[in-house]
């Protein structure tokens, strides 16, 4: 856990601090740990996932500072091929159901370059501690869509989401000089495991799996293309 994590500061931690977004894909197939890599084992310390260690780390480079950091959890499922994903709110549907509401919110996603957020009216949970921020990500994601496969007995089915947004305000810098406010959100994707038709689990599983397995496959499109440069 800790060498993976070392990874992911070396090359994302400063340029989030810097004001720049940052993502973190937990890729790969099934039962191969990508949801430990995220969250970690229990209480062990040095279990502890990708999440748990980013969040102390920010909280660490930003104290004494004034600066905001909140969170949000979404998932994406796609139960059969075809009929298209839904985005769900995992952090209003967690405080729905602490209330007893037992609600879930599905949000329209903004693709145009313009839109100010990508899923605007998800809910965003102002953080005051890097627990604060963990418990708020578990929370969620007690919610999240899983289900037995012949693979794996608590299968993640979606694709999860979870944000962390720091807005750090202009400051006064050494020397008098006023340093810009910045804006930068990590998204850390724990992507549902890539799986053969067999290891789905009767005709309903096999669907939602070749929707996952294609998922992965547009996803793969992207990252080349982005290697490319292309659209």
């Amino acid at each position: 856990q800790a060498a993976v994590y070392a990874k992911v500061k070396e090359v994302l931690l400063s340029r989030f601090l810097a004001g720049v977004n940052a993502t973190v894909f937990a890729y790969g197939a099934t039962r191969t740990g990508k949801t430990y890599t995220v969250l970690g084992g229990g209480s062990d310390t040095e279990a502890a996932g990708i999440a748990k260690r980013i969040s102390e780390d920010v909280f660490r480079a930003v104290d004494g500072r004034s600066a905001t950091v909140s969170v949000s959890c979404v998932e994406v499922h796609d139960a059969a091929r075809g009929k298209g994903a839904t985005v769900t709110d995992l952090l209003a549907a967690a405080t729905a159901n602490a209330k007893k509401k037992k609600e879930k919110k599905t949000l329209q996603v903004h693709c145009a370059a313009s839109a100010p957020t990508p899923l605007p009216g998800a809910t965003w949970e102002r953080c005051e501690t890097a627990d604060h921020v963990f418990a708020a990500l578990t929370r969620a994601h007690t919610l999240r869509t899983t289900a037995p496969t012949h693979a794996n007995k608590t299968s993640s089915r979606s694709h999860f989401v979870f944000q962390i947004k720091l807005e750090q305000p202009a400051a006064r810098a050494a020397g008098g000089a006023t340093e810009p406010g910045r804006v930068s959100t990590l998204y850390i994707v724990d992507l549902a495991g890539s799986e053969a038709a067999a290891a789905s689990g009767g005709p309903c599983r096999a669907g939602e799996g070749a929707g996952i397995n294609a998922s992965l496959l547009d996803l793969d499109r992207v990252f080349k293309a982005r290697a490319r440069r292309t659209p």
